[in-house]
Order: structure tokens, then sequence, then C-alpha cells
């Protein structure tokens, strides 16, 4: 054994992963029967609460570690999770299944991008609470565009489940969320302290990946059962959230200052990789090929050992 290993630590933040992760599946299952229940169509559902309820964990972790004082962990983790949601969850479905686009699915990507470039702009010498304050409003307004769009349903029964009951599990789905976020944040500086890292590289490489496991699984279902739409709008309005609602929120209770080296490696490498995306959408004849994804993947890879090895 190293000395000094923080054996504990690591134990500690593998479980407060594993809590995290299960909360949020909580949470998302409940909270699509009560959207369901009240009446909401399962078109809304897909392009706001699913797309949020999977970005929960990266808002838990990063709001946890600004507050803690911790910015390079919440800046790495928003970063790194939509490079991860793009070049290793993307990449991973198109391998596993070719994924058919739609046109308003190519509209989305340029929202995303849009979105993201805002976030870019305002993470140049940090985010005040005023440029949190904006981007929440783009979040509201996505939220209400997707609303309006989708089509209100007849409110359906869940069997077995009231809703008192669905509220219930969905309160404790974010408390567990919550909980597992503090621990995952307050376990990765112990580590990272110990290894000599950086806080920023740690938010890049284990929490990001850690925290878009259900992105990953989310997609790999939605691709295997022939539902293509959800796998990319999934990874589209997970990425919009990021940045519109983690970013936003975040900093919007508490200032985030950002790293001279995130600025100038880690944002293009976020914006790089979404202009990619849209390119593939737009060029790919409506699809995103397995040699896309492949291409998608292989960059990732190349990202994670250049920021390993050079920063």
């Amino acid at each position: 054994m190293i000395a000094g290993f923080p054996l504990e630590s690591v134990g500690i933040f593998i479980i407060s992963i594993a809590i995290l992760l299960k909360g949020a599946t909580v949470f998302t299952n409940r909270s699509v029967y009560i959207a369901r229940q009240l009446g909401i169509s399962d078109f809304a559902i897909g392009l706001t609460l699913v797309a949020f309820s999977t970005s929960l964990p990266e808002l838990a972790i990063s709001m946890t570690a600004s507050l803690s004082g911790s910015d390079g962990i919440a800046i790495g983790n928003i970063i790194g999770s939509n490079i991860a949601n793009i070049g290793l969850i993307i990449g991973i479905a198109a391998i596993f299944m070719p994924l058919v686009l739609k046109k308003e699915d190519f509209k989305q990507a340029l929202l995303m991008i849009a979105v993201l470039f805002l976030g870019s702009i305002f993470m140049y010498n940090g985010l005040s609470r005023l440029e949190g304050l904006i981007l929440v409003s783009v979040l509201i307004a996505y939220v209400i565009n997707a609303l309006r769009q989708g089509k209100v349903g007849t409110a359906k029964a869940s069997k077995g489940r009231s809703l008192s009951s669905n509220l219930f599990f969905a309160f404790a789905g974010a408390g567990a969320v919550v909980v597992g976020g503090k621990f995952v944040v307050d376990s990765s500086v112990v580590i990272a302290r110990w290894a000599g890292i950086s806080e920023v590289l740690i938010g890049i490489t284990i929490i990001a990946i850690g925290t878009s496991l259900p992105e990953l699984v989310t997609s790999l279902i939605a691709a295997k059962n022939n539902m293509p739409g959800m796998a990319i709008g999934n990874i589209i309005g997970s990425n919009i959230f990021n940045i519109a609602a983690v970013l936003g929120l975040t900093s919007l209770i508490s200032p985030i200052s950002v790293s001279l080296d995130v600025f100038l490696f880690d944002i293009p490498a976020m914006m790089l990789f979404s202009i990619i995306l849209a390119s593939f959408m737009y060029f790919g004849a409506n699809r995103i090929s397995k040699k896309s994804g492949i291409y998608l993947l292989t960059l990732y890879v190349i990202y994670l050992g250049v920021h390993i090895f050079f920063f």
C-alpha cells in the first residue's frame, strides 16, 4: 500500500457515486410518473424532465463544490460532462447502433452550440451572479418553448403508485443526490490533494465520467430500443441544462472563478466537440454512423490523454 493512500476517501467516493446515481434514477422515474399523472405529454417530459434529471448529479456536485470553494471541481465537472456526453456517450451509442436523425435534431444541436457559446463567453474571468441570472433566464425560456412544442396529454394513472407515493420517493431521490454529491466532492478533494493533481482534472475526468453515467445508460437503452431521437435529444438537452441550469444556478448562488487553462483548452474543446457533432448530423445523410461514433470516441480519448499528460 502506498504511504498515505486515502483508501477511506476512495471508498467514500465510490459509494457516494452509487448513491448519487441511484438517487437520480429514483428521482427521474418518479418524476416521470408524476408528470404523466398531471397530464404532461411524453414529448414535453423528454425535452425537459429527462434531460434535467440526467443532469441532476452535475448540479448537486457543482453547487456543493462551489459553496465549498472548490471552483475547479465545479467547472471541470460541467465542461467535462458536456465533452463526455458527446465524445464518450454519443460515440459509444453510434458504434452500438447508427443513429437516424430528424431535421429537428439538427436545430436542437444549433441551439446547444448557441447556449454553450454564451456560457463560454461568460466564463471568461469567471461568472458573476448577473451572468448566472442570464443563464437561468435562458433555461426558463428553453423549458417554456419545449413545453409549448409538446401537446398536453391526458392524465394517466400510475398502477400501484399514488401521487403522494411518487412525490415522497421523488424527494427522497433528490435528497440522495444532494447527500451523495457532497461526499463525492469532499472525497475528491482529498484524493486530488494526495495525488498532487488539480481539482479541475479530477472534475473533468473521474467526476465528469461518473456523473455522465445516467446519460450513457439512457442513450444506450434508447439506441437499443430503436429510439435514436431520444438518444440524441437526451445528450443535447443535458448539455443545454449543464450550462443554463448547472452553471447558471451554481454561479447565481456563489460566483465561480475559471482558471486560464480551462478557458484556453477545455472550453474550446467543448465547443469543438459540439461543432463536430453538429457537422456529423448535417453532413451525415440524416444519421450519425458507426464510423462517426469511432471518430468521436477516439477524439475523446485523445482529449483525456492531452489533459492528463500536459495539464
